[in-house]
């Protein structure tokens, strides 16, 4: 699958704060008997899902047998 991984911990660096922000996971063919697609985060706040522009759009997903194959404001989600 495809992480997006909001991890407290690291540093800032000289481009700026160390912040997961306009991802565009596009036009994509995933093959995922196991695993998970989809965003993560330990900082403690929803704004990497709710208003940080991260976006998974126009994939497709082969998910057969996964029973949780997505990951989405920390909690496994089955496919719909």
């Amino acid at each position: 699958g495809i992480i997006g991984l909001q991890a407290k911990g690291y540093r800032d660096g000289p481009y700026g704060k160390s912040e997961l922000r306009n991802l565009l996971v596009q036009g994509n063919t995933i093959v995922m008997p196991t695993g998970q697609s989809g965003i993560m985060q330990n900082m403690g706040s929803d704004a990497v899902f709710t208003s940080w522009n991260n976006r998974f759009v126009g994939n497709q997903y082969d998910v057969s047998g996964n029973p949780a194959p997505f990951r989405w404001l920390n909690g496994s989600a089955p496919p719909r």
